[in-house]
């Protein structure tokens, strides 16, 4: 893996969940305790990596990230909790940002009135 890669899409309603890996740069062993984990990353038996989740509504995205991910294969992450706990992340993100243009059309829309 050398760039982003989408690992998993899904579609629900007008809301698309994006999951992207990308190559993970902190070296395992300032990560894992157990020699065991280290070994597995290093030899390729677990792949190692940094994923992102984008919810994407509209023109709106909200988005959240998780280092230092290790498994068998990089798309048995999205059948995780983290994964689950990652898009309720994304999501409220997301909702966060639909707000925030809210309010700054709000303020644009008011000044635009006192012309």
């Amino acid at each position: 893996m050398n760039e982003r890669e989408l690992i998993h899409e899904r579609q629900i309603g007008s809301v698309l969940i994006q999951t992207y890996a990308s190559p993970e740069e902190i070296p395992p062993e300032e990560v894992f305790e157990f020699q065991e984990d280290i070994v597995a990353v290093r030899s390729g038996k677990f792949v190692y990596f940094t994923t992102t989740v984008e919810v994407h509504f509209g023109p709106f995205v909200g988005t959240d990230h998780l280092g230092c991910c290790a498994y068998n294969n990089r798309e048995d992450f999205t059948g995780l909790s983290y994964w689950r706990d990652m898009v309720r992340k994304a999501a409220q993100d997301c909702r966060r940002t639909i707000l925030h243009q809210q309010k700054t059309a709000n303020h644009w829309a008011t000044r635009l009135r006192q012309l």
